[in-house]
């Protein structure tokens, strides 16, 4: 589909009146036309511990990045990087299992570890909006995983230690 910037800015102005039709409340937006760039936060009502966010980049494509922050602490992270090798493959083939099936990326930047997803959005077809939010419960739920994963492997390895 040959997209404009026009389409672009009608599928974020969609994506976000889904997102607030589903008990999201959008508590940052940005919307610049110019550069064909948008951004928004949402926090789902009923868990605001997570934050969504959903980026675009300039150009035309179609496609959105959804991201939400994995709650890990700064110790985790740095217990992570200073792990053996035998030992952050234990914890990466964890992480696979949870984010591959769902066509998710773990990125974990300075003090953060993002969970990261590239959705491209069809707004004609009649299951964009499905889609889209079935795509954001998975990475709520793939967080949730995550975090839990991340809990237990630590706590297992402090005690070996």
């Amino acid at each position: 589909m040959e997209m404009t910037d026009d389409n672009k800015e009608f599928i974020f102005n969609s994506i976000t009146q889904w997102l607030r039709d589903s008990n999201f409340i959008i508590s940052e937006e940005k919307v610049t036309v110019v550069t064909s760039e948008f951004y928004a936060k949402a926090i789902l009502t009923s868990d605001q511990e997570h934050i969504l966010e959903i980026v675009s980049s300039s150009g035309i494509e179609t496609r959105f990045m959804l991201r939400v922050r994995v709650h890990v602490s700064e110790q985790q992270l740095e217990m992570y990087e200073s792990l053996e090798p035998k030992e952050k493959l234990t914890l990466d083939d964890k992480t696979s299992s949870v984010i591959y099936p769902q066509g998710q990326s773990f990125v974990i930047k300075d003090i953060f570890a993002l969970l990261e997803k590239i959705a491209s959005i069809e707004p004609k077809s009649i299951d964009a909006k499905h889609e889209f939010l079935q795509n954001v419960l998975n990475l709520f739920e793939s967080a949730r995983r995550l975090e839990i994963n991340f809990k237990e492997f630590f706590s297992n390895h402090t005690r070996k230690n």
